[in-house]
């Protein structure tokens, strides 16, 4: 049985980046997979572009929703995915076009629920490698480096993992909506609390 990765796309007000975002999608080797869309209410473009890309492949979808923050959008893909993984994608964030296919391997590990990738930081644009910087994850305890290392030598962008859904669906994670930032500092340490099962 093939399975199916849903990615999440919470926009507001990044429409510049989004066709890049979308196509980065599209570049994925690994086939099974739905692109949920969520317009937080952007002024801008965002909905003329995402309409376009939901008329290009059938596999996008949009959801469109009042404003309420990043963690609210977030929130909304998740109650609307139907995949057996999960992948967060913000709408200025590109995706290596094997991440899928590369990731989904470590879940021949039923015990494995959250698979994170290395991640590159562009500083101008994803041209210019020289000013770029890699970052790979090295393998610890991700609790006390979440809790005790985050922003200070240590941070995991939320595009770098991939989820097992029924990590979201068991233990009822979502992100906290109250907060003006630092929401995913905050999911991941509730993941951490929750559940020890990750690969780098």
């Amino acid at each position: 049985m093939t399975k199916l990765i849903s990615i999440i796309v919470p926009c507001y007000n990044q429409a510049q980046f989004l066709s890049q975002t979308l196509e980065s999608v599209l570049e994925q080797t690994y086939p099974h997979w739905e692109c949920i869309i969520v317009n937080d209410g952007s002024p801008d473009n965002t909905e003329k572009i995402d309409k376009e890309y939901c008329n290009k492949d059938d596999r996008f979808k949009y959801i469109k929703k009042e404003n309420g923050g990043l963690a609210s959008a977030r929130n909304v893909g998740i109650d609307a995915c139907k995949g057996d993984y999960i992948q967060f994608l913000d709408s200025d964030d590109l995706i290596h076009p094997r991440k899928f296919e590369w990731q989904m391997m470590e879940f021949s590990d039923d015990n494995i629920k959250i698979a994170i990738s290395s991640n590159q930081i562009f500083r101008k644009d994803k041209s210019d490698a020289s000013d770029n910087l890699w970052i790979t994850h090295t393998i610890g305890n991700l609790k006390e480096d979440v809790i005790l290392k985050w922003d200070v030598n240590f941070a995991i962008p939320i595009q770098a993992a991939l989820f097992s859904a029924d990590f979201f669906s068991k233990n009822k994670i979502r992100f906290c909506e109250n907060l003006g930032a630092k929401e995913d500092w905050l999911f991941w340490i509730e993941c951490t609390q929750i559940n020890d099962s990750y690969i780098y």
